[in-house]
């Protein structure tokens, strides 16, 4: 048995919720886990209960698919009651208040997101913490400049961005103390043994 099909095990035997068929809505997805998913009588009990309202076309479904539902269980199964709140929240969006060409470029960005390097994604990611942390005057004040410049003007405060960047990184690297390599001793001169 594989290691990742232990882990879902251990985790669906965790206590299970019913609304969990809401977090498997959000397109969640899983990278392969090298089994093939159960037929809908090799779910254990809780499974079959959160996924039940796929019961009716489990068979039919792609194994991938499958797999995909089972790991959106499981994540559904380990979630805090706040967790969940705020999941149930979010499919309450995507689902009523998105349009289909709003969800296509959310998916896209996604998939843009997942071809980045951990490096790429940890900046990223760290950009939009200090987004988050600007007051609400200041993120519409940075929105509304963005918004107002044209695709030229933006592409030089990229480039700008990058040369700073690059700049920086120079600095650092020149200011840095060089090592040494350790230096090499010579054996005494002198009885010849």
């Amino acid at each position: 048995m594989t290691k990742t099909k232990m882990k879902m095990m251990k985790t669906m035997n965790r206590r299970s919720s019913p609304a969990a068929c809401l977090l498997l809505l959000c397109g969640l997805t899983l990278a392969g886990t090298g089994y093939a998913a159960p037929d809908w009588q090799g779910l254990e009990p809780a499974e079959q209960q959160i996924l039940k309202r796929h019961a009716d076309h489990w068979a039919e479904m792609p194994d991938e698919q499958r797999e995909r539902l089972l790991a959106g269980a499981q994540r559904w199964t380990g979630m805090t009651p706040q967790q969940r709140k705020a999941a149930r929240e979010r499919f309450h969006i995507w689902n009523n208040k998105l349009t289909p060409e709003q969800r296509k470029r959310i998916r896209e960005r996604y998939k843009r997101f997942q071809d980045l390097t951990p490096a790429q994604q940890e900046k990223l990611k760290n950009n939009y913490r200090r987004f988050k942390k600007m007051s609400a005057e200041e993120r519409r004040a940075l929105r509304d400049k963005y918004q107002g410049m044209s695709v030229e003007e933006r592409r030089r405060v990229l480039r700008n961005m990058q040369d700073r960047r690059r700049q920086q990184i120079e600095r650092q690297r020149r200011d840095m103390p060089r090592q040494r390599p350790p230096a090499q001793r010579k054996p005494p001169a002198g009885d010849g043994r």
